[in-house]
């Protein structure tokens, strides 16, 4: 009996975890031991999202507005960062919202003043967080037909937007 007993229980943890990790967690265990997210930790801090026009890049600037973030939202197609802004402010009205058009491949000139542009939103209160997500779009080839350099390109150019970002002297991020 004391067995039976035993295997139902297991069970019965065995069956909750599975749902957990089904439904709750979207398959990664180790979010469960970590709780929901703390609204304190971003609540009125600026969140800075490259790639926020669609994907991944639009369901964190969602995240980051729920938790009451003030965001700025980068990526290459206005029209799209455009359509990402005005459904984060129907579902949370009161939310802050700038879009910065933008593109890595654009240099380290323009780079920097897309950098300094972002720092004088929201009151000069500089950047908290920054989520950097955007892609580079290169012609489609398979992964062996890629040269050397080509796989460097879309490295470089996020390692000068780092690199100046965080060596700025009014940045308030620290690598």
């Amino acid at each position: 009996m004391l067995l039976l007993l035993f295997f139902s229980v297991l069970a019965a943890v065995a069956a909750f975890l599975l749902f957990k990790f089904a439904t709750v967690v979207d398959g990664d265990l180790t979010l469960v031991s970590r709780g929901p997210p703390l609204r304190e930790r971003v609540d009125g801090k600026v969140v800075w999202i490259t790639g926020a026009s669609r994907g991944i890049g639009e369901v964190l600037a969602m995240h980051f507005a729920n938790l009451g973030a003030k965001l700025i939202l980068s990526a290459r197609n206005k029209d799209a960062l455009a359509r990402v802004k005005k459904n984060i402010l129907s579902k949370n009205p009161d939310s802050r919202v700038e879009m910065l058009p933008m593109d890595l491949s654009a240099g380290e000139e323009s780079l920097k003043e897309v950098v300094h542009v972002a720092e004088s939103f929201f009151s000069n209160a500089g950047v908290d967080y920054m989520v950097h997500n955007a892609a580079f779009e290169r012609p489609k080839r398979r992964a062996l037909e890629e040269s050397e350099e080509g796989l460097k390109i879309g490295y470089i150019e996020c390692q000068c937007l780092r690199n100046y970002y965080f060596n700025s002297p009014s940045s308030t991020l620290h690598a």
